[in-house]
């Protein structure tokens, strides 16, 4: 029996209870026994960290995204004699192994955020947990996201100054899509109507026939009363019966 009346067998089972892939919820009962438990062992602490990891690579995500909420309940809450395991070459291989493809992007999402936050928080100030804040370091410079975004790096791209290079690969169909609507748009242009017959009719077009059935205006012709000699440029001289 451990201190604290938690059984010295009860590890296991209560770290799968709080991990398990059936859970809608965290069992944060079930979480801080698990934390107690470590307090009461320190001997059992890298014992602990290698059963939290097996959970943490589990290739379930919902159950890895669980084993990092007990991993970080423990970073809070179990001492440093875990944080020093934590800061430990053989977790920094398990972190750089996840965070380079292997696991999934929610997974890989929520470890760079608590590999920030422990940076930052429980491991900035004590050189015995230096690890940790260098891990944090070495990752963001490869080119890993910690902005909470699920891509696992953010991919640097080295831009041409030439204008007429495409520099990306959006930029590139959005010029293969215009080039495709400016030939189908060509294409429309030189086929026939859609509503027009294939075959001549048999009768002049209703345009055709009115425009030929309209008789041509004659002119209006009018005879001059009087006398008028224009002063103005765009005035016109004319006598009395003049047409």
């Amino acid at each position: 029996m451990g201190l604290f009346g938690v059984p010295a067998s009860s590890f296991e089972p209560d770290l799968e209870k709080a991990t398990r892939e059936s859970n809608t919820e965290e069992d944060w009962s079930v979480i801080m026994r698990l934390c107690d438990y470590i307090l009461a062992n320190p001997g059992y602490v890298k014992e602990a960290l290698r059963l939290i990891m097996t959970r943490v690579t589990h290739r379930n995500p919902t159950v890895a995204m669980q084993g990092l909420t007990v991993l970080d309940a423990c970073v809070s809450n179990c001492g440093k004699p875990f944080l020093l395991e934590v800061a430990s070459r053989n977790f920094e291989g398990e972190c750089f192994r996840l965070l380079d493809g292997k696991a999934h992007p929610k997974v890989a999402a929520k470890l760079r955020s608590l590999l920030k936050k422990w940076a930052e928080g429980e491991f900035k100030k004590d050189s015995a947990l230096v690890l940790i804040p260098q891990i944090y370091r070495s990752l963001e410079a490869d080119g890993h996201d910690f902005s909470g975004s699920e891509d696992v790096k953010v991919k640097k791209v080295s831009l041409s100054k030439d204008p007429n290079v495409v520099q990306s690969q959006q930029e590139e169909d959005d010029i293969a899509k215009a080039i495709a609507l400016s030939l189908k748009e060509t294409t429309s242009t030189s086929s026939p109507s859609s509503g027009g017959s294939v075959y001549p009719s048999a009768y002049p077009s209703l345009t055709g026939a009115t425009s030929n059935s309209t008789p041509k205006k004659e002119p209006k012709k009018v005879m001059a009363l009087y006398d008028f000699e224009a002063a103005e440029e765009n005035e016109l001289t004319f006598y009395k019966d003049e047409i």
